[in-house]
């Protein structure tokens, strides 16, 4: 299990496309009314800034029998011992302007970022991925195209891609093409909305988004496929926590979560999902 939080967030305003009165507690329960909802959020949205404090727990022992029993590619891939687990402590500075992108990487958590130096550095520039990084003790850089880097084909997870773009792809626009859309029921204690939709190019992936009573994602979950699945199931669930309003220049509020806890599943041969 991830948990990350950030001490501080910035959030720039560039001129609304959509009208203020899509954020509202009767949320449209269509599909071009969610696309709508999201995409409001993702114009409000520019740039940002944040310092992430990134902590994993180590997989629950009584389940490390059960993901052996299912797959030992997921034993291998996905098990966090306390030794890794501690070992993935870190802090991100993450800023974004528009499609340029920067993060500095911290080899703990809890690192102040201005009196301290970063083990690795990605930038890009809209045109070039710039990476700096460590190799036995000296400084190695590389420049890369985004095809060359895999840009738009990770999902990393910081800030912005937690909750408005999958894969560089806004989720208003994946939303808007699928081809498979549907309102679920919510699950006991659950308000507000709950939505599944399936990607507009892999039919082996999907999503589910809920938003709360006033339209903001408070749970993401990615459908996909592993080797032993029959069919898409969800492997990995990211609740977003603790939001904050940011006053626009426009006066209205922006939401954003400052805790976000993300966590991996597999699923036994009946079907049982087993958290990683």
């Amino acid at each position: 299990m991830l948990r990350v939080r950030w001490k501080t967030c910035v959030a720039g305003l560039v001129v609304l496309s959509s009208p203020s009165s899509l954020v509202r507690a009767e949320i449209a329960q269509t599909q071009s009314g969610v696309a709508d909802l999201l995409r409001h959020g993702e114009n409000q949205v520019r740039s940002m800034t944040a310092v992430i404090d990134s902590r994993q727990k180590p997989t629950p022992a009584e389940n490390v029998e059960r993901l052996q029993e299912v797959s030992r590619d997921l034993l291998v891939a996905y098990v966090l011992t306390p030794e890794n687990a501690e070992a993935r402590q870190a802090t991100l500075q993450f800023e974004r302007k528009k499609n340029q992108e920067r993060r500095a990487f911290f080899s703990h958590a809890g690192v102040d970022v201005q009196a301290s130096d970063s083990s690795r550095q990605i930038a890009y520039d809209g045109e070039l991925v710039r990476v700096l990084g460590m190799d036995a003790d000296q400084r190695v850089g590389i420049i890369e195209t985004p095809e060359q880097a895999d840009w738009s084909s990770l999902n990393e997870d910081h800030p912005y891609s937690f909750v408005y773009e999958f894969q560089r792809e806004p989720y208003s626009e994946l939303v808007a093409q699928s081809p498979d859309f549907r309102v679920l029921d919510n699950e006991p204690g659950q308000d507000g909305l709950r939505v599944y939709f399936q990607h507009p190019r892999f039919n082996d992936r999907a999503f589910v988004l809920v938003f709360d009573d006033q339209g903001r994602m408070v749970e993401r979950e990615e459908w996909y496929k592993l080797s032993h699945d029959a069919e898409p199931t969800m492997h990995k669930r990211y609740e977003l926590l603790d939001y904050k309003s940011y006053p626009s220049q426009s006066g209205e509020l922006i939401h954003f979560p400052t805790r976000v806890t993300s966590r991996f599943y597999a699923t036994d041969r009946e079907g049982n999902h087993i958290e990683a």
